[in-house]
């Protein structure tokens, strides 16, 4: 399951993005059209939480040697979790295109010696539709890392740790966009017992499955299913024993 972190809870209740001067940056105007990855770079913040490396991210930010604070949009931890870094205000990530693109930075923990992991491409590829159904990012969102943008003197490899696994990356983002395009939960108003249709029917008692697919921001149809509901009884073996009405 994925982890959203919000701003709050790593940086205290009330906090909002402040530029070095302590005036506040602006708000994003949203939709944007691109996705820019970073990452940390040279084991920086390895071995750390993703709290604590958004912290010490912070903390170095606004240090004598950077002085820009608000890097990053969202950072996406190797153990699959997401923090609200700017969020929806305008960071310093990427010079000349902070106000028109959203900034996610992968942060190397201790997990994968350098190179992004399998959860968290799973965990871009879930923030980016997850961005894209918030109305964040545009339905066709560009996916770009900083070295496609940097401009001038500002020459990067960034980022070094995810460029190795990009088409892993995209490939991920394309295939979580067409699951969850297909897939839609349906509900029978008259029981409490849950159901879902994706790549094939299943009957769900407990309501578990329908509570992660629901996280998942799968759509949720709710009327009366007869044909759907005896069908998937007959191949599960339940009776009418089974629904318990609302």
């Amino acid at each position: 399951m994925v982890q959203m972190i919000s701003r709050a809870a790593v940086f205290g209740d009330g906090i909002a993005p402040r530029s070095t001067n302590g005036s506040p940056r602006p708000k994003l105007t949203l939709p944007l059209d691109t996705l820019v990855v970073h990452d940390v770079g040279a084991g920086r913040w390895r071995n750390r939480d993703a709290a604590t490396a958004v912290r010490s991210i912070q903390a170095w930010a606004e240090s004598p040697e950077k002085g820009t604070p608000w890097e990053y949009n969202y950072a996406v931890h190797d153990d699959g979790s997401i923090v609200e870094y700017a969020g929806t205000y305008q960071a310093a990530h990427c010079l000349g295109y902070n106000s028109v693109t959203i900034g996610v930075v992968y942060l190397c923990g201790g997990i994968s010696e350098g190179i992004i992991t399998d959860d968290a491409i799973q965990t871009y590829a879930y923030l980016v539709r997850m961005l894209k159904r918030d109305g964040v990012l545009s339905p066709d969102a560009a996916i770009k890392r900083h070295s496609d943008l940097a401009i001038g003197t500002t020459h990067t490899l960034c980022p070094t740790s995810v460029s190795p696994r990009w088409t892993d990356l995209l490939t991920a983002i394309q295939h979580n966009e067409e699951e969850h395009t297909a897939m839609v939960r349906y509900r029978d108003i008259r029981y409490t017992n849950v159901w879902l249709v994706g790549a094939g029917p299943a009957i769900n008692l407990s309501g578990l499955l329908d509570q992660h697919y629901a996280r998942l921001g799968v759509p949720l149809v709710e009327d009366t299913h007869d044909v759907m509901l005896r069908s998937l009884m007959y191949q599960s073996g339940l009776t009418a024993g089974d629904l318990v009405r609302r």
